[in-house]
């Protein structure tokens, strides 16, 4: 007597990379043949998989490394969603940025502007100052 693989539904479904449902499906419209396990579990032997699905029985080996590249996948997906979000949180706090810089900015000229007309406003005052010493100056010598 020979021995036999018999998977659970659940990874006979990832070995022919169906889904759940449609083994049951199978297995109701028969299909498929199951058969229950010393604990009360449908299972269905491999020999009976490769009957239906032939060349779509996968290694486990197969059926690991397609689950790895699926949640990749997913991950890629996930990571591609969020990075919208995350542009655009980067992008209001550049908007932030420069509408501070744009204060800083209209600050410095108001000062600059301010500073421009004391200096001129102190270049007015010293040469009126110089005017009326040499008008002193010139009084005192006559």
């Amino acid at each position: 007597m020979g021995y036999t693989v018999k998977l659970m539904i659940s990874e006979a479904a990832k070995q022919v990379g169906k889904s759940r449902g449609a083994l049951y499906r199978a297995i109701r419209e028969g299909r498929l043949s199951a058969t229950q396990n010393s604990e009360g579990v449908q299972v269905i032997d491999v020999a009976e998989l490769l009957r239906v699905f032939g060349d779509a029985v996968k290694s486990p080996e197969q059926a690991q490394a397609e689950q790895v590249a699926k949640q990749a996948k997913k991950k890629q997906v996930e990571q591609a969603e969020t990075l919208p979000t995350s542009l655009l949180l980067e992008l209001g706090e550049l908007r932030a940025a420069k509408v501070y810089l744009e204060k800083i900015a209209a600050d410095a000229e108001a000062r600059a502007i301010a500073a421009e007309a004391r200096a001129d406003a102190a270049t007015t005052l010293s040469q009126r100052l110089l005017q009326d010493l040499t008008k002193a100056t010139r009084k005192r010598k006559q």
